[in-house]
């Protein structure tokens, strides 16, 4: 499984996690954080450090049926900041259709949508 990063000139991610609520109210997470800034990655595979990052924390080292997640990825652009958070399960995952993508819906909520839509759209807050 991996993160997909719509290309935003100027965009550098400064970490990406992924949290689990295992049980009522504990969280584990795997994260990674980019301490130099290095070019940011399009695609960052779940439970691997792209290159030039650092492993923050890996509680999390599998995924499981059933359980809620959270993708996170903070990071900026042009001095502001610009985060993304998407909450999925492995049944979201698993319902995506070939050149679907989840994104967020607000909240605990997400959606499906077309890969080369989200690559092509550039919301305004990337402006």
């Amino acid at each position: 499984m991996r993160l997909l990063l719509a290309k935003r000139p100027g965009y550098t991610a400064q970490s990406f996690s992924v949290f689990a609520d295992v049980e009522e109210g504990e969280l584990k997470d795997w994260s990674a954080r980019n301490p130099d800034r290095v070019a940011t990655p399009r695609e960052m595979e779940l439970f691997q450090v792209p290159a030039g990052w650092e492993a923050s924390a890996i509680a999390l080292t599998a995924q499981s049926d059933g359980v809620p997640y959270v993708a996170d990825v903070d990071g900026g652009l042009g001095g502001k900041g610009l985060d993304a958070r998407v909450p999925f399960t492995l049944a979201d995952v698993g319902d995506l259709k070939p050149g679907q993508v989840l994104i967020s819906a607000g909240g605990e909520k997400n959606k499906a949508v077309d890969r080369d839509d989200f690559l092509g759209d550039i919301p305004p807050e990337c402006d």
